[in-house]
């Protein structure tokens, strides 16, 4: 999962200027979670990406650190089917929630043609419980 967290005042991963102040990005094993309460102790907040979009394809799942990750299905995801979205909404949230983030990224999709109608998709995602 790749953390991100405003208001940095560490030299932990990349940090970029924003219009709300500072911001880096923490990945990989590297994290621990002494890194994270030292962080947590100067006010840092913390969003978890968990890259859901990206589980629609099959070759994430040929890539170890999507495959290996805890929130990641066995198969690609199908945008289309409801039980296939909800499932990996629910991995995803609850992932971050382990984690102990500020605030919830929920994981959409992209369309892969211009004509694609994700629509129903978006209605799975805010449905899920």
């Amino acid at each position: 999962m790749r953390l991100i967290a405003a208001s940095v005042r560490h030299r932990f991963g990349t940090t970029r200027s924003t219009s709300r102040g500072r911001s880096s990005t923490l990945r990989g094993p590297n994290v621990t979670q002494l890194d994270l309460e030292g962080l947590r102790a100067n006010g840092t907040k913390l969003l978890g990406d968990t890259s859901g979009w990206r589980f629609r394809f099959a070759k994430t799942l040929a890539t170890k650190k999507y495959a290996e990750a805890g929130w990641a299905p066995a198969d690609a995801v199908d945008p289309h089917e409801e039980h296939s979205v909800s499932t990996l909404v629910r991995r995803s949230l609850h992932s971050q929630a382990a984690l102990g983030v500020d605030a919830y990224l929920v994981p959409g999709f992209v369309p892969t043609e211009g004509t694609e109608d994700l629509l129903p998709c978006v209605a799975s995602i805010l449905s899920t419980q």
